[in-house]
């Protein structure tokens, strides 16, 4: 008996039983629902980069809602093992930001998130200590294909998308303990020309569906590889391609000429603290839970940080301190080989630029040539 036939039979019984069960009932129950009270969710991540580092402070709503209420007007700072203290300033609705030229994250050093909200209430961190950053030795990719599933007039369509396999191979002169999380993004530029205007245009893509974490434990001298997940190369999938539309009185086809200019990828890597790592996995088996008639709740998870004014309260959220190695290459529209060429660039953090636009006329400054 296959697996997948055990697995299909197992969720039909759990079916009958509980079609069973609900038929049988002579009383319609309806059950009270209490709402519950709004939870302080914290997203935190301090780097050794030379940047504002933010904390986004919020607040849960109905169980049955995916909208988050800032949390303003709150006290934020960090403070270092050493005593030293860092203010964060609200900038926009419960984000908030530290002084650039006053808070430099240094390798070697802990730090702990103090909060103080606008009603009184305290809130900690767990201690972090910032690790050093740890050097990639190549990132070599394999070109591949995976389904694609997009609904098109009420009817699911699969298709299958090209693209590769990132793998990161890090060197490990000693036995030791090392714990990462990696984030791909990638940024597709291309231009468009419609009615003889040409505009330079360029949008994002996050290629990470869930955390990307990895973890060497005790692992023997030698090399190391990285699994960095599929990245699509696919011009169809990035919506680059001639179309018509019709338009004006009287009517008339407009036709737009989209053409890719360039494919680039950034890839950072973030050297955690094994509690840190620990909760990013226990967020992958969440996320990825299967087989279970009912799938776990997210905010099962607590994080790292708690109430210290009432430690009976729930508090939702993750203060991370990490390196960070950023890489980022061009690469190629075709595979050659059975993988795509890399053309290493001088790194660049793809969050200082919007996540789509277009600019008519003239290549933006934040164009990549």
């Amino acid at each position: 008996m296959t697996n997948i036939y055990r697995t299909t039979m197992k969720k039909s019984i759990y079916l009958i039983v509980l079609i069973i069960h609900f038929v049988s009932c002579k009383e319609v129950y309806d059950p009270e629902i209490y709402s519950q009270p709004s939870v302080l969710v914290v997203d935190g991540l301090i780097t050794d980069e030379l940047k504002e580092h933010k904390i986004r402070l919020s607040r849960t709503v109905r169980f049955d809602s995916l909208a988050q209420i800032p949390e303003t007007g709150a006290s934020v700072y960090v403070e270092n093992n050493k005593g030293e203290k860092f203010g964060f300033t609200e900038k926009t609705s419960g984000n908030y930001y530290s002084d650039i030229t006053l808070f430099h994250p240094a390798t070697g050093d802990k730090y702990k998130l103090f909060i103080t909200t606008k009603d009184g209430k305290t809130y900690t961190s767990d201690e972090q200590e910032l690790l050093p950053e740890i050097n990639l030795k190549n990132i070599s990719n394999k070109a591949g294909e995976v389904p694609y599933y997009l609904t098109v007039e009420n009817k699911v369509k699969k298709y299958n998308i090209n693209g590769a396999d990132f793998t990161a191979t890090q060197t490990i002169n000693s036995p030791q303990e090392t714990y990462c999380r990696f984030s791909n993004t990638m940024l597709v530029e291309f231009t468009s020309i419609t009615e003889g205007v040409l505009s330079y245009c360029w949008r994002q893509y996050d290629a990470s569906v869930y955390p990307i974490i990895s973890e060497i434990e005790n692992s023997n001298a030698g090399e190391f590889q990285h699994k960095l997940g599929f990245m699509p190369l696919n011009v169809y999938f990035f919506g680059i391609y001639h179309f018509s539309r019709v338009e004006g009185r009287p009517p008339r086809e407009i036709f737009t000429y989209n053409y890719l200019y360039h494919y680039f990828v950034t890839i950072k890597q973030y050297h955690m603290n094994k509690s840190t790592f620990d909760i990013y996995k226990l967020i992958n088996k969440q996320l990825k839970a299967e087989d279970k008639i009912f799938d776990p709740v997210n905010l099962q998870i607590g994080g790292n940080i708690k109430c210290t004014s009432d430690p009976k309260e729930p508090v939702y959220g993750l203060f991370d301190v990490s390196s960070v190695t950023i890489s980022t290459f061009m690469v190629d529209s075709y595979s050659n080989n059975g993988a795509y060429y890399l053309t290493p660039l001088k790194p660049i953090d793809f969050d200082t630029i919007p996540k789509t636009g277009f600019v008519p006329y003239v290549a933006p400054v934040t164009w990549i040539r």
